[in-house]
């Protein structure tokens, strides 16, 4: 099972939602996000040792392509 996500800030999510998945009896999970917020992360821990995947670390606001087509509208 492949549990994917748009952007992590501090990976609550996503580890709250990948436990539920696990408690449904998958043969393994693993998490995908692509893109984590660092400056939302929490101190002391580092993304790539809760979430198997990231596309992309950055300090910035993310915002998405489908987003801004979202706000022109």
């Amino acid at each position: 099972m492949l549990l994917v996500d748009d952007i992590a800030g501090s990976g609550t999510t996503l580890a709250h939602t990948a436990q539920i998945v696990r408690d449904l009896g998958p043969a393994r999970v693993r998490t995908a996000v692509l893109a984590v917020n660092r400056a939302n992360w929490p101190a002391g821990s580092e993304p790539h040792d809760r979430i198997d995947h990231i596309a992309r670390l950055t300090t910035a606001w993310v915002v998405f392509p489908w987003e801004e087509q979202h706000e022109q509208r």
